[in-house]
């Protein structure tokens, strides 16, 4: 399976992509305004407390460069109660879980893409799989249907909505909208999923610490905007990775990194996904991203999506880690 096969923006093109999916409404919307902590946050990732290097502010959102790392993040971050709010009441993430994930064409492409990934991992019968941020459980559906049989999977997502209706699709072995509750649970797991999470909290490497309590020896996979993409390094702020819920964004070096300092000796590899190049293409011909689907004006460089994921400039970063001396 190539990386393209799973592209919407490569595949309908990224203005039909947008609108058909419904993103292009979500993204036109006000962003709404969060309540913010005062003065600057740690980084997430090394924990420098001295002021970092300012790149771009897109919304009310501040996004800088730690001067020690270089890890990318929001350095006035929402207040813990403000963002919890906005995942269970925010219109943006109701509308993705009522209107995105339940389409047609994003479902198809959610599926190949979660079929490409556990196709790189050892996933089959009689293991277990715990998804954290699971949304409505398109990965639990594919591993589920990938290993026939004799599996047991667990769904963690905070939003009960997107819960219930993973619970009702795959009605998996264990679901809570806690990561603690799987924790004390007790029992270990072969996978662990963290797809899209990472950049959404405001502790990334606590959760990595947590997610390591329920696994013992076996495959962590992780999925986040890649800072370090085509797209990023053209679009700046005007890429949807950066606004409202995305605190922290990685390159594959911060990715590693995070990585490593909870399991100092998993195995990591790195993948990248979703060219971006049509979208690419629309920037460099001075229009918007998403204002067309083809573009006619010749680029002044040849750029081939295959070879852009290959080189890790995708615009979703995929990490692979066996831990535990699997």
């Amino acid at each position: 399976m190539k990386v393209t096969d799973f592209e919407g923006g490569w595949l309908y093109g990224p203005k039909t992509f947008a609108e058909v999916t419904g993103r292009s409404a979500i993204w036109s919307r006000v962003p709404p305004v969060l309540d913010v902590m005062d003065g600057h946050r740690p980084c997430p990732l090394c924990g420098a407390t001295g002021a970092p290097d300012e790149l771009f502010v897109k919304g009310q959102w501040d996004y800088s460069r730690c001067r020690t790392c270089r890890m990318v993040y929001t350095a006035h971050a929402p207040t813990p109660a403000s963002l919890d709010d906005y995942y269970q009441n925010g219109g943006a993430p109701k509308d993705w879980v009522e209107h995105i994930q339940g389409h047609r064409v994003e479902l198809d492409l959610d599926r190949r893409k979660f079929r490409w990934a556990l196709r790189l991992t050892d996933w089959g019968p009689r293991m277990s799989l715990a998804d954290i941020g699971c949304s409505t459980g398109t990965l639990l559906e594919v591993a589920k249907e990938m290993a026939a049989a004799n599996t047991n999977l667990s769904a963690c997502e905070p939003n009960e909505d997107a819960l219930k209706i993973a619970i009702d699709r795959v009605t998996p072995d264990f679901a809570c909208t806690n990561i603690k509750a799987l924790v004390e649970r007790g029992a270990p797991h072969d996978f662990v999923v963290l797809w899209e999470v990472l950049e959404h909290v405001l502790d990334p490497k606590g959760l990595l610490y947590e997610a390591s309590k329920i696994i013992d020896e076996g495959t962590v996979i992780v999925c986040v905007p890649n800072m370090s993409s085509l797209a990023a390094r053209i679009l700046h702020e005007k890429a949807p990775m950066f606004g409202t819920g995305h605190l922290q964004m990685y390159t594959p070096r911060t990715l590693r990194q995070s990585i490593l300092a909870v399991w100092p000796e998993a195995e990591v590899k790195m993948y990248s996904i979703i060219s971006w190049v049509k979208e690419v293409k629309n920037w460099l011909t001075f229009r918007s991203p998403f204002a067309s689907d083809d573009p006619s004006v010749e680029s002044f460089f040849e750029m081939n999506p295959e070879w852009v994921c290959d080189n890790l400039y995708g615009y979703k970063l995929v990490a692979i880690a066996k831990v535990g001396g699997a």
